[in-house]
């Protein structure tokens, strides 16, 4: 492993900060409509990191990682449309200035889905081309107000959850249905990404570059059908994402299937595909299990998710570490740009007895994971790893139901409780320092 590796934890502003109902996001409208969200809940109050701030920082630092990676409301800057926050701005430069005060290297992502709800009001969200331009709108403003405070910065994180599960499987915000939505939301996600890119480059210096979620596509019964359905969903979950950042296009495979629903893709042009090309100085790849598919001829995608009979997490997914080194692989096949792994950890039913949280399970899911990452580090030139969660928080579609966390988080009363997960990374990154 290499001396340079950096050891973090991530999060994400919606899903700790809280709102405090001071502004809305589309997950916010989301939320509103029934059997959308666990219990209708949102990120009203979260975690109350916007006031809790430097006792999260504190945590952070007596941990003993590198780097914090988080991400920027874009609704908290803008929360109507034209009216920049400079309260929003200056919770973001406390924050930062805390991180730096602490000597914890920050990684800031642009955008981790909260879209302000006035720019789907305005003009649809992602599958119209104006939102890109309000997008590098608030990104400039971004950029400007926060570039010295920055360590390294990301555009976006996992366009892919924010196209297919969003427009497509209806499962996040906006909830939408829609083959063309699909498509429409990845190009335009991934051109609002090269347009902030051309101004990045244009006029600052540091590292920037974009997070993919992406997951190693496989059947357990190998046939011609099941086999097609791997490379379809392959193409629509992790090329469609990986092959016009690098290559600056998209999969064949992918096109001719949407031509075949009659989906329209003259609004794919030339030019877009040369900026969202533009080289980036790292890959952030998010990785949780692996995707077990098989054919399914009812589905407009030829492929369904299907059970296995391997250990799960709380939320149902495979326990697959391999999978991991296999999708940094995948990308090693389009990029030799550093990697980092942005987001990797479990969900389990974490009990609090005793000002105590042994998880065990977690515990174990994390260090089996990073133990590999290690080990591949040198070959696959991975220069960091960071663990999702820092604390329990709003888990999107499960609410408050389902926790991730190193730290347990009383959602009555806001208390955290590290838990033994976090006292073994903490041990871990102490040993390998």
């Amino acid at each position: 492993m290499k001396n340079n590796f950096t050891y973090g934890v991530s999060a994400a502003s919606y899903q700790i900060e809280g709102t405090h109902n001071k502004f809305e996001t589309i997950w916010d409208t989301f939320a509103k409509k029934d059997g959308c969200v666990h219990n209708n809940e949102d990120g009203t109050f979260a975690c109350d990191h916007y006031n809790l701030f430097k006792e999260d920082v504190q945590l952070i630092k007596d941990l003993g990682v590198d780097s914090y990676r988080l991400s920027i409301s874009w609704a908290r800057v803008f929360p109507e449309k034209g009216v920049l926050s400079r309260d929003g701005i200056d919770f973001y430069k406390s924050l930062l200035t805390e991180l730096k005060r602490q000597n914890i290297k920050s990684n800031v992502t642009m955008y981790h889905w909260d879209m302000p709800s006035w720019v789907y009001d305005e003009v649809g969200g992602w599958i119209h081309l104006d939102a890109t331009e309000y997008f590098l709108e608030y990104a400039k403003v971004i950029i400007d107000e926060l570039d010295d405070l920055v360590d390294m910065l990301a555009t976006l994180n996992e366009p892919m959850c924010s196209a297919y599960l969003g427009h497509y499987l209806g499962l996040h915000a906006p909830g939408h249905r829609d083959l063309e939505e699909y498509i429409k939301a990845t190009h335009y996600i991934l051109l609002a990404h090269g347009k902030v890119m051309k101004y990045y480059r244009e006029n600052y210096k540091k590292q920037i570059g974009i997070v993919l979620n992406l997951s190693h596509v496989l059947t357990d019964a190998d046939n011609d059908d099941n086999n097609m359905a791997v490379n379809i969903h392959d193409a629509v979950t992790n090329r469609a994402y990986l092959e016009p950042v690098f290559n600056g296009s998209y999969p064949e495979d992918l096109l001719n299937l949407l031509r075949k629903n009659n989906i329209d893709l003259s609004f794919i042009k030339d030019e877009d595909l040369k900026l969202i090309s533009a080289p980036v100085d790292f890959l952030g790849i998010n990785n949780y299990t692996h995707a077990l598919v098989e054919y399914d001829q009812s589905n407009q995608l030829l492929s369904k998710g299907v059970q296995s009979d391997l250990p799960k997490t709380a939320m149902d997914w495979d326990i697959t570490p391999e999978s991991l080194i296999k999708s940094v692989e995948q990308a090693r096949e389009y990029t030799d740009v550093p990697i980092y792994i942005t987001e990797n950890g479990a969900a389990f039913d974490d009990e609090l007895i005793n000002d105590e949280v042994v998880d065990n399970e977690r515990e174990e899911y994390i260090l089996t994971h990073l133990k590999l990452i290690e080990q591949e580090s040198v070959r696959l030139n991975i220069q960091g790893y960071y663990v999702w969660s820092l604390m329990d928080n709003f888990e999107w579609a499960y609410g408050y139901s389902k926790r991730f966390g190193i730290i347990y988080v009383d959602y009555k009363t806001y208390k955290r409780t590290p838990k033994k997960s976090y006292y073994s990374l903490k041990k871990h990154i102490l040993s390998n320092k």
